[in-house]
This record gives structure tokens, sequence and C-alpha cells, in this order.
């Protein structure tokens, strides 16, 4: 007898909490666009914290004569930054001293090259 009630009475009981936690799945569903809207409002988020990550790395290079005396000391300053989503090195001194007009614009050219295959890399993958 008490089987018999456990049967009739769970079985509906089982069903109707099935049923229930169907439709609270299909209701809790977020709709396509604000899936979207999210996705792109959290790219632009992490677009812009990368943005401000930037850093300063100094390079020595320290030449010895062969009695081990100090000869010469040469130092290179780059600033490293996220351009899309890759790290990109620009060297800003030499000796501590600002670049030659020379070198910036070699630094320009060699940023005006990282940007060319950069673009040319997104062309190939959009076709």
């Amino acid at each position: 007898m008490r089987y018999r009630q456990c049967i009739l009475f769970g079985i509906p009981l089982l069903f109707a909490i099935w049923l229930f936690a169907e439709e609270n799945t299909v209701a809790r569903q977020p709709d396509p666009q604000e899936i979207i809207r999210r996705v792109a409002v959290d790219y632009q988020r992490d677009i812009n914290k990368s943005r401000e990550y930037t850093f300063q790395q100094r390079a020595v290079t320290q030449e010895f004569d062969k009695n081990c005396n100090l000869k010469e000391t040469r130092t290179r300053t780059y600033e490293t930054v996220i351009l899309f989503d890759q790290p990109y090195r620009k060297l800003v001194a030499v000796n501590d001293a600002p670049l030659s007009e020379i070198d910036l614009n070699s630094e320009e050219e060699r940023l005006n090259n990282f940007l060319n295959r950069w673009r040319l890399a997104s062309k190939k993958t959009v076709n």
C-alpha cells in the first residue's frame, strides 16, 4: 500500500518538478541581441584596459676589454604598448637621450610596417 502511494504521488510530482524546471530554463535564456551587446561591452572594456597597460624597459649593455675593465656602456629604453592584442616594443631613448630625427623616422616606419601587417592579416581573416 505504501509503495503504491509513493508511485501514485511521486511520479506526478517528479513530472511537475521536471516541467517547472524546463519552463524556467526556457524563460531564463537571454535574447541573442542581449548576448551580443554584453560581449561587445566586455570586449570594449578589455580593449580600453589594454591601452592603459604600457611599461618601459631599459636595456643596459656593458662592454669590457680583455683586462675586465669597463670599455663602453650602452642603454636603450623601450616603451611596450599593447596594439591589437599584441605587445609592441618601441625604442624611445638611446644612452638616456631622446632619439635623433633619423631614429624617430626609423621607429615610425617600423610602427607603420607593424600596422600594415596587422591590416593585411585582418583582411585575410575577413575574406
